[in-house]
């Protein structure tokens, strides 16, 4: 009796996955797009703290946008690509 409701609950959440997976990849180009949004939005907010935590003037009452986050990485990037890579 145990092991027909673990094969039931089995079931029921493999057919959970198979149907997630079926809605993923029924639009997978829209819901790769949207993730990798997600993702940009959170790397915006992330290096936007790693600029109000770095700042040589840190004022409390300025308020930083995910944009500054994201230039700030971006030259970090160009930094370590272009201008470093000279020197090795």
């Amino acid at each position: 009796m145990k092991t027909s409701r673990l094969c039931r609950k089995g079931n029921i959440q493999g057919l959970a996955i198979m149907v997630l997976a079926f809605w993923f990849y029924s639009n997978a180009a829209g819901n790769i797009q949207w993730l990798n949004e997600r993702g940009a939005e959170l790397e915006g907010i992330s290096g936007s703290t790693n600029v109000l935590l770095s700042s040589d003037e840190f004022d409390s009452n300025v308020s930083y946008d995910s944009n500054e986050g994201l230039a700030v990485l971006e030259n970090q990037l160009f930094n370590q690509m272009v201008k470093r890579h000279i020197y090795f």
